[in-house]
Formats: C-alpha cells, structure tokens, sequence
C-alpha cells in the first residue's frame, strides 16, 4: 500500500458551503473504509484549504477516490498536491516501507 499527502485550496466560498456536507460526508465514508487516514482544513490559508492524508493501492486508486468527492465534481478545488508519502517516523511508521534511522544515514550521508 502506498501512502499519500493530498493538499488543495477552496477558492469559491459560496460554493464551498454549498457543497460541505456532501464533502462531509465523503470524508466520513473515506475514513470507514480506511483509506483516509488523516484530514483536515490548513489553518490561515487564503484560499481556504485541506490535506489529507491516503492510504491506497497506487496513483490510480487514490485518483479514483478523489474523482467521487463532491468538491472535486463541483470543480471547487485549486491547486492540488498529490505526493506519495514514506512515513519512516512517527505515528504512521507502522505503514512505512521499512526504511530506519540507519538506512538513511547509509544512503544518504
């Protein structure tokens, strides 16, 4: 399984509102399934924005995902980031590729 930061703006306010509960409700199913680990809304952006944090087979997968949110259908997402993600440390480390502190040292230094 692969692991990936998703970040994008909310530039329309009006459609935002109008289309929150829908994404909600999204982001709810998305956690049941297991898929979407972590979300949330960026503090002090301008626009408006969210990261959320997936787990998915692949590329493929996650775009399927996003393809059903509602502020994506909507068109009310801006400058998306999708990166794929190694969560070496910290609470996701379990996920992780199996990289340690000494891997990348030896591969980096």
């Amino acid at each position: 399984m692969a692991h990936f930061l998703v970040t994008f703006g909310h530039p329309d306010r009006v459609g935002w509102v109008r289309h929150l509960k829908p994404h909600l409700d999204w982001i709810l199913a998305q956690v049941e399934s297991g898929c979407l680990l972590a979300s949330g809304p960026t503090v002090g952006t301008v626009p408006r924005g969210g990261a959320l944090i997936f787990r998915t087979e692949d590329l493929r997968s996650l775009q399927d995902i996003l393809d059903a949110d509602p502020f994506f259908i909507e068109g009310l997402v801006a400058d998306v980031m999708i990166l794929e993600w190694d969560p070496i440390f910290g609470a996701f480390q379990p996920d992780s590729s199996g990289l340690t502190y000494t891997d990348l040292l030896e591969t980096f230094t």
